[in-house]
């Protein structure tokens, strides 16, 4: 786990029936990160913006497949790395974003989804250097359900990770839980969920 707990706020538009696109912006307290392979724990910050893409390549039956793609830039930092407790540095650093993946929606009703899927999630550190920081493999599964114009949604994540010549983690986890609202009443409503865990 990279974070002690995130909130996350997402925009998704779709461009047909089965492709939607968005961004999303993240924030979140850090448990236990790196800053060139340098260690951090419970201090700092951590912020991210993304781009989604989700497209769907094959419906058996209700059964559909999804593939995903995912574009970002993260920051993160201490403040006060010293600590002289004068706030006087921020040891932070840049990262790349990105995520390929397959995501399976099974619905056993008009509003209950089951899904099912697995992410190749990686982060590239840019700056203050150069160097592939994490990258994993996760298993998702999750659940949504559909009330009218909103789908609840509760997802978890899991797997092995490496990176940053060996100092990195070596698995991440995830739960996450939140609400959809769609905007237009009129179009179609996918109980897909495809937030970053």
């Amino acid at each position: 786990m990279l974070d002690d707990y995130a909130t996350q706020a997402s925009l998704r538009y779709a461009l047909s029936e089965g492709v939607r696109i968005g961004v999303e912006l993240r924030s979140g307290a850090p448990n236990y990160r790196f800053i060139e392979a340098r260690p951090f724990q419970d201090e700092g910050y951590v912020t991210s913006v993304a781009i989604p893409v989700v497209f769907r390549i094959a419906q058996e039956e209700r059964i559909q497949l999804y593939g995903l793609a995912r574009a970002g830039l993260r920051f993160q930092g201490v403040i006060d790395p010293d600590e002289n407790d004068q706030r006087d540095s921020i040891f932070s650093s840049t990262a790349a974003l990105g995520e390929v993946g397959l995501l399976l929606q099974i619905p056993c009703s008009d509003r209950v989804a089951f899904q099912s899927g697995v992410t190749f999630p990686f982060a590239y550190e840019l700056s203050p250097g150069n160097l592939l920081e994490n990258m994993s493999t996760q298993i998702h599964g999750g659940v949504s359900v559909g009330f009218r114009n909103t789908a609840w949604f509760l997802n978890g994540a899991a797997g092995p990770a490496f990176g940053a010549s060996g100092d990195t983690h070596k698995f991440n986890w995830a739960v996450q839980m939140g609400f959809r609202i769609r905007l237009s009443p009129g179009s179609s409503f996918s109980l897909l969920n495809e937030s970053s865990l």
